[in-house]
């Protein structure tokens, strides 16, 4: 699927603007991330919080709202068999956010209730990115058609989550096949025929 990177920046910076963590370029380099992450960080940012309650860090040497501070996971988990991943966030759950250097520096969740164990995410940030915005206007939608509390109760039609799923399979397709993505959509167990 084309898009336009351009206007994905704008679209990015408009719906975050100041509640957005930029890296130092400093700080990036110090983290040896790759061209594309370290773009990423540095010019595009993190929002401070974001649907599905996920919440980003900050730059080690920013103080500016985050729940914690970018870093190697080294420094968070001491003896994880990953410990050069770089923590980026964290879910409510306490489960950390991280680009893994041995999957090309893809998202992944570590998830908390089940001993850090890896779980896909996106294929990049960029991509993370992108499902981010899908994933809001999504919650938008809902609310809109299906009432305020339609996305805190999961409720939404089939054609409503088929239409999420088909837009997130064309940003990142293995997201929909495996892993934190998946188990998002499969949370929406109250189909409602009402909706339709």
């Amino acid at each position: 699927m084309y898009y336009d990177q351009q206007a994905f920046r704008k679209d990015w910076v408009s719906r975050f603007g100041d509640q957005r963590f930029c890296f130092s370029g400093e700080f990036a380099a110090s983290l040896d991330l790759p061209g594309e992450a370290a773009v990423f960080l540095t010019e595009m940012g993190l929002p401070r919080s974001v649907p599905p309650y996920l919440y980003f860090a900050s730059g080690k040497n920013d103080e500016n709202g985050s729940r914690l501070a970018a870093g190697r996971l080294k420094d968070f988990l001491p003896g994880h068999p990953n410990e050069n991943a770089i923590v980026i966030g964290t879910d409510d759950a306490g489960s950390y956010i991280v680009l893994d250097p041995t999957q090309n520096y893809a998202v992944v969740l570590l998830e908390y209730d089940d001993s850090f164990r890896p779980v896909f995410m996106n294929t990049s940030l960029w991509e993370m990115a992108r499902c981010l915005l899908a994933y809001a206007d999504f919650i938008k939608m809902l609310s809109r058609e299906n009432g305020e509390e339609a996305w805190e109760d999961a409720t939404c039609s089939e054609q409503q989550l088929a239409d999420l799923r088909e837009v997130l399979w064309e940003i990142d397709p293995p997201c929909v096949e495996n892993g934190f993505w998946k188990q998002e959509l499969d949370a929406y167990n109250n189909i409602d025929p009402d909706f339709d």
